[in-house]
């Protein structure tokens, strides 16, 4: 990718199946930049997923395994509400440029094919 990435934090959500901070672009040129990018490698390999013009830069933090209830449900939410409040304040950060990720369980990244049995 021959541009710089910049990001924000945005928000924490928090869902039935994970845990993720959205990220938005430092400002709507980089927001473009990205965004042509990204269409141009979808349209060379021919990969559009669903809902490709929707797509929200992420971070994953968790996967989920329990939906919390009652009172881990309304102290899950106060501590989602704590870390908004502190990634607002945090300022742009650059990103390395996008690279193709292997992997067999989540846990461990690879830009080398992993082998298989």
């Amino acid at each position: 990718m021959p541009f710089v990435i910049r990001m924000r934090f945005d928000k924490i959500r928090f869902s039935d199946t994970c845990m993720i901070v959205l990220l938005t672009l430092a400002d709507e040129e980089q927001d473009r930049m990205l965004r042509e990018y990204r269409d141009a490698v979808a349209e060379r390999i021919g990969l559009y997923l669903p809902k490709h013009y929707e797509y929200k830069f992420h971070i994953s933090l968790a996967y989920t395994r329990i939906i919390p209830e009652g009172e881990d449900k309304a102290r899950m939410q106060a501590m989602i509400e704590r870390m908004d409040r502190y990634i607002a304040n945090r300022p742009a950060f650059d990103i390395t440029n996008p690279y193709m990720a292997y992997y067999d369980d989540m846990l461990c990244f690879s830009p080398t094919r992993i082998p298989r049995d």
